[in-house]
């Protein structure tokens, strides 16, 4: 697999369905120090079991200039540990030591440990300015609660959220006290240039209608927003304003400012 992947010089490097053991990173950073892989941007891994000490050697390699001209790193369903996450890019890892330093685009995806540790570890990435060119992270099914977002929100009121364009936050479990958080720091952070925010299948109920929509009414808030996904659970039916649509404050809002709103269901569908 890795002498096959290694041989095309590809710009996307995926590693998936596999055992990834340390022999096999060893091998991967070998091959990439001898000029196999010059043009790779893109590293996607997942889903893959890692094996011990693999996880270690990823971070090695990453830290030692595996790969500078990596933008995009995308772990999707990784049985990593919430200690592999925080040592994989933020203690002695890549990100720690600068050598990732053009990461655009950061994605961990339906990673089950990744709660409020690895969240905590991420944050105090991006405040030390360890990924000065972040413009798009994703978290999609990530467990990162409350708390975890807490973490978050207080690396993304600097300068730092300056140019951030997308921000995933899908099925994070995100209460009304995590939502409120979040939504204050964007009353106050300009955020000039995110236009897609996602915080689908969470846990918020339907009374945050009027804070929404109160908060993109605000001059300056969130200006180049253009997609806009939010929750809505069949469970919640009792709580429907009286025209029977979920979030018709937002929506209006939404309407006013041409902002593509998306309400899903449980399933997934758009009302």
């Amino acid at each position: 697999t890795f002498q096959g992947l290694c041989s095309t010089a590809p710009k996307l490097l995926r590693l998936k369905n596999m055992w990834l053991t340390k022999a096999r990173i060893k091998d991967l950073a070998t091959a990439h120090s001898h000029g196999a892989l010059p043009n790779v941007t893109t590293l996607q891994i997942g889903p893959v079991l890692f094996d011990d000490g693999a996880v270690a050697a990823l971070a090695d390699a990453l830290g030692n200039g595996m790969m500078q001209r990596l933008n995009f790193i995308h772990f999707d369903e990784a049985h990593l540990t919430s200690t592999d996450v925080t040592d994989l890019f933020f203690k002695d890892g890549a990100v720690r030591k600068g050598s990732i330093s053009n990461l655009e685009t950061l994605r961990f995806q339906d990673i089950p440990s990744f709660g409020e540790e690895a969240c905590a570890a991420l944050a105090r990435a991006i405040k030390e300015g360890a990924v000065p060119r972040l413009s798009a992270l994703g978290l999609d099914f990530c467990p990162l609660g409350d708390k975890g977002l807490a973490h978050l929100v207080d690396a993304l009121r600097p300068a730092a959220a300056g140019s951030l364009r997308v921000l995933f936050l899908r099925n994070c479990g995100i209460r009304d006290g995590g939502l409120a958080n979040l939504v204050r720091m964007l009353q106050e952070v300009p955020m000039p240039h995110l236009k897609a925010l996602d915080l689908s299948w969470n846990d918020y109920s339907l009374a945050n209608d009027a804070l929404f929509a109160d908060t993109l009414a605000m001059d300056g808030t969130l200006p180049a927003l253009e997609f806009f996904n939010l929750d809505f659970s069949r469970e919640k039916a009792s709580t429907l304003p009286p025209d029977g649509r979920p979030w018709s404050r937002t929506r209006a809002a939404c309407t006013r400012r041409g902002i593509n709103l998306r309400v899903e269901d449980d399933s997934g569908d758009p009302l």
